[in-house]
């Protein structure tokens, strides 16, 4: 994937934790023309892919699945909101249901 489709993707996403408490801000954040990454709205920190172990998400209600370790999502390096645009949260969803298959 490319830096320019990476960074469509997240301006077109929604903040995680503007979900979690109901917001619906689409792409909340501010993008400097000056800089690489896109700027978090909440903190003005950078947000960049990361991949890391120990995260969970709710692929329907009730059912809680670890995201795999090397899945990236966009992660605001100062606050650590993320980023999930639909196309990401998608191909997650997919993954998660497989998981959830296979079990």
């Amino acid at each position: 994937m490319t830096s320019k489709a990476f960074l469509t993707m997240v301006a077109r996403g929604l903040s995680s934790t503007a979900q979690s408490r109901g917001e619906q801000h689409v792409g909340a954040y501010v993008r400097s023309v000056a800089l690489e990454f896109p700027i978090c709205a909440y903190c003005a920190g950078e947000i960049r892919p990361l991949a890391r172990a120990g995260r969970m998400r709710e692929l329907y209600p009730g059912v809680v699945l670890p995201v795999p370790e090397d899945f990236e999502i966009p992660t605001c390096n100062g606050c650590g909101d993320e980023y999930m645009s639909p196309q990401l949260t998608q191909v997650l969803h997919g993954i998660l249901t497989e998981m959830l298959n296979r079990i």
